[in-house]
């Protein structure tokens, strides 16, 4: 199996999740490698780290964004490869657990599954928490927002949307891509946010708004109402090429 591996224990313990495959679900359950190896810097004369074991993820019922874009080899040290398999179950029955591999993690928010499912589902797996941006779930092993409340719980940023981090994806593809200096960028800041998202980012717009004849050159795009298909034309929202842009 590609997740077999000699994993040294020091890797792994608190902070690094386990996990299980069973071939009741593994015929369907087809997983990418994020193959880090391919992340090295060609310019960089440092050897490559080398990967001392591999972990992988379950996205519970759904896909997220952060384990299809690049946050994991943005912010991670090149010892430890990934592999993500998508629109696993959620088995809230509990009577066919998945055993066998670690380490693993179990990704979900608590409407796809809930805590108590998602540990019988995935019994040697962390647990990972999506979409929690009140801060009100404790249960998990790992977040994706920090809260200072919620103590020896792991983190990992977010990262960008999908659809936005697609569309970097093909301006970087451009011959012509490169990155301004700070100092030559066009604005000081932008607010990019949907106000009825948030009673604070409501505030916030007028607050911007009653900025206008600031010297400080800056961006909006205030939208009234959210939605998720945010490149749609009935959309008040920037699209993500605007957006990256």
């Amino acid at each position: 199996k590609a997740d077999n591996y000699a994993a040294p224990p020091r890797d792994v313990s608190s902070a690094a999740p386990s996990h299980p495959h069973q071939n009741y679900r593994s015929p369907g359950l087809d997983h990418r490698s994020l193959r880090l190896e391919e992340y090295s810097d060609p310019k960089s004369t440092t050897i490559a780290s080398q990967v001392y074991i591999t972990i992988s993820v379950y996205l519970v019922a759904r896909e997220y964004s952060t384990f299809q874009t690049d946050i994991l080899q943005r912010y991670g040290s090149g010892r430890i490869d990934y592999h993500i398999h998508e629109h696993t179950q959620c088995d809230r029955s509990c009577t066919r657990p998945l055993v066998g591999n670690a380490p693993c993690v179990a990704v979900a928010g608590t409407r796809q599954c809930d805590i108590k499912s998602l540990e019988c589902s995935y019994p040697q797996c962390k647990t990972m928490l999506m979409g929690d941006e009140k801060c009100k779930v404790h249960s998990h092993d790992v977040r994706g927002y920090y809260s200072a409340t919620i103590l020896n719980k792991g983190y990992l940023p977010l990262g960008p949307r999908l659809d936005s981090w697609t569309s970097f994806q093909k301006i970087q593809s451009s011959p012509q891509f490169f990155l301004h200096p700070s100092s030559k960028r066009q604005f000081a800041f932008n607010a990019i946010f949907s106000q009825s998202t948030n009673e604070g980012r409501e505030q916030l717009a007028q607050i911007i708004e009653e900025q206008r004849d600031s010297k400080l050159t800056f961006f909006t795009t205030m939208a009234k109402q959210w939605t998720s298909r945010v490149n749609s034309p009935n959309s008040e929202q920037l699209h993500t090429d605007s957006y990256i842009k």
